[in-house]
């Protein structure tokens, strides 16, 4: 009978086991749901630093919220419990993230469950960058290494053994805008007619990627013969400042008159205009008209006529000029010499 159960035994170790038998599933995996890489944070837009007196936004501005899926797999005939962290490799003062993971989590065995990071925040440069808040974006360009880990606990504790991470790349979406302003704004400029002012206006590139103006228009309100050039100047460039100096005429007709101008430049990434957010006032100071000169013509005769014409406050008659005494003697003598 021994011998028997040893020839079985010897037999049944002739026979490898299945495959399957021999390298069962027993560890779980995490990965994302899709596989975008870099994802895109997209910004809202909202730009308050156009229209502010000092290019600086507030908060609220160009926020974004980010929600970022993943899986993870328990083939485990037993339960295990995760725990989940974050990092986020950035360039100096390259935004402030808040980042929502999930909590702890029990993961049944042989099951497949579905979770969500929320990334969120604004596009500027920190305090840190070296800039003033709310004032410059992020580029564009710029890659954000987002890393997840999850972690198996065993009896409460993490067990680094089991930490298993994935990653992506983050980046903001591209934004287009143009601050267009000018300190000439805040006190207004005067003009004479038949003169010409000049004044210095200044474009900021407020997006965060390489923009170029492809388009200018200069917009006069209630002053038709007023000509105001020199903005065309900066079509086709793409610095990220420009200083343009444009040229005011009154001609010699123009009457005093009030004007309100605005300047605009198209964008060719945004495809939108900007314009000066200040209200920019020409004061137009036109000439006398012939009626006045007339009055002031007529007014000065009168007044010298009068000084010619002095009376002393005695009552005595106006000194006489020379040449009329003369007169008045010569007249004299010759009425004498008739009654001779």
């Amino acid at each position: 009978m021994r011998h028997i159960l040893l020839a079985l035994i010897f037999v049944f170790a002739a026979f490898p086991l299945p495959a399957e038998a021999q390298s069962l599933p027993i560890d779980w995996e995490i990965g994302w749901e899709t596989e975008t890489d870099p994802e895109i944070m997209e910004l809202n837009g909202k730009d308050s630093r156009l229209n502010s007196i000092n290019g600086i936004g507030s908060s609220g501005d160009m926020t974004f919220s980010l929600t970022l899926e993943f899986w993870i797999d328990n083939p485990r005939p037993l339960p295990v419990e995760i725990a989940f962290d974050f990092s986020i490799a950035t360039c100096q003062g390259c935004g402030d993230f808040e980042v929502d993971v999930p909590d702890v989590s029990t993961i049944n065995g042989q099951s497949n469950e579905s979770f969500s990071v929320v990334i969120s925040g604004d596009g500027f440069y920190s305090d840190d960058a070296g800039f003033v808040k709310y004032q410059w974006l992020v580029w564009t360009e710029e890659i954000h290494d987002f890393a997840l880990t999850a972690s198996e606990l065993v009896a409460g504790q993490i067990t680094p053994t089991e930490a298993k991470e994935i990653e992506k790349g983050l980046r903001f979406s591209k934004y287009n805008a143009y601050r267009v302003y000018s300190w000439d704004a805040y006190t207004g400029i005067t003009v004479n007619s038949g003169s010409d002012e000049t004044i210095k206006f200044e474009i900021d590139n407020y997006g965060n990627a390489v923009d170029t103006i492809i388009d200018t228009e200069i917009e006069i309100k209630s002053c038709p013969q007023l000509v105001i050039k020199g903005l065309e100047g900066v079509v086709g460039k793409s610095e990220w400042s420009l200083d343009q100096t444009v040229t005011i005429t009154a001609p010699q007709s123009h009457p005093e008159k009030e004007c309100e101008v605005e300047f605009k430049v198209r964008s060719e990434g945004s495809g939108l205009w900007y314009s000066n957010s200040e209200k920019f006032t020409v004061y137009v100071m036109g000439e006398q008209t012939e009626e006045e000169t007339s009055d002031d013509t007529s007014s000065s005769d009168q007044e010298s006529m009068s000084n010619d014409l002095e009376v002393s406050g005695s009552g005595v008659l106006p000194s006489l000029t020379m040449l009329s005494t003369l007169s008045m003697v010569g007249f004299a003598a010759i009425l004498s010499r008739e009654k001779r």
